[in-house]
């Protein structure tokens, strides 16, 4: 009989091997996909998803019940022992009894992030989720089409992005200093690996990269005015009084034409009416001074030289 017993436990230790290893390969990962199993208080019923590919500004839904809008919801770069990690409190965006929904904030730089609710001022660890790299690009590509274009490249493109840009304004003295609103650009094709949009831009602009509602600087853009407004020719007979339409894709409702003598005698701001892709203005009468007229564009308070009209080539008689 002993030896019975004997032979049954020693058969049996393999198993057992295996059971504990498995145990012990659990405790130690955590499955990234449970319940809040306390972190400092008692069990709540709260899920991050199965799966999905998330990336800063992307919107995750836990699951359960009991939410409240009282609760939060902490992300900490890094696993839970992980030493010299920040965390980041994310905006929660909607909440019901059964679900949670927040978003993974700009603090993120890890790949693997600890999620924690907060509810009563209690921690309750939910687990990790991983956050996947944009592995983003861009570049200015040119003007295609009378529209300066930037080009976007890498993942998770067509992931509730928006791309968005702000005038710059150069000083004298070198200083850069954004201007006017930030506006949408048009964005053309559109799929998870690229992206395209036109930006109506004269002069300096920044780009800006919006995923979830959160934004960042990528870089700035230049587009010369001479690329994207198209002069005009000066017609037979033109003097005072006469009609020029000058045409772009990137003129602003504001803007403005300045006619000044070369010479420096004078000059007279004329407020241009925008119609689609053309502002359309009359020469002003300076009287016959000799001198050459420059045409100037006044776009989002900077001033850019068009074209210039040979003194020789007006008709004074009106």
């Amino acid at each position: 009989m002993k030896k019975t017993f004997t032979a049954v436990c020693r058969a049996l230790l393999p198993l057992v091997a295996v059971v504990a290893l498995a145990a012990g390969c659990v405790e130690s990962e955590q499955s990234p996909f449970g319940g809040g199993d306390g972190g400092g208080g008692a069990y709540v019923d709260a899920m991050l998803p199965a799966y999905g590919e998330f990336y800063v500004g992307s919107q995750v839904t836990l699951r359960g019940s009991g939410f409240t809008s009282g609760d939060r919801v902490v992300v900490r770069n890094g696993y839970e022992h992980d030493a010299d990690v920040t965390e980041v409190e994310a905006e929660v965006v909607a909440c019901s009894d059964s679900e949670l929904t927040f978003v993974i904030p700009s603090g993120v730089v890890a790949t693997e992030v600890t999620v924690y609710l907060v509810r009563d001022g209690v921690r309750h660890r939910l687990g990790v989720l991983a956050v996947m790299r944009t592995d983003m690009q861009w570049g200015y590509i040119g003007v295609i089409d009378g529209m300066p274009t930037v080009e976007f490249y890498g993942s998770g493109l067509s992931n509730g992005v928006r791309v968005l840009f702000q005038c710059l304004h150069t000083d004298e003295y070198g200083n850069r200093t954004p201007v006017g609103e930030v506006r949408d650009a048009q964005v053309g094709s559109l799929d998870d690996s690229r992206l395209t949009a036109g930006v109506p831009v004269i002069g300096d602009a920044l780009i800006i990269f919006e995923r979830g509602g959160l934004q960042s600087v990528v870089g700035e853009v230049h587009v010369d005015v001479r690329d994207v407004v198209e002069m005009p020719e000066i017609p037979q007979g033109f003097g005072p009084g006469s009609e020029l339409t000058i045409r772009s894709k990137c003129f602003n409702h504001d803007d403005r034409i300045i006619v000044r003598c070369s010479d420096g005698s004078g000059a007279e701001v004329i407020d241009a009416p925008k119609g689609g892709d053309s502002l359309m203005f009359n020469m002003p009468s300076f009287g016959n001074t000799g001198c050459d007229f420059d045409i100037c564009l006044v776009h989002n308070g900077v001033e850019y030289y068009l074209f210039t009209i040979p003194n020789g080539m007006m008709d004074w008689e009106e």
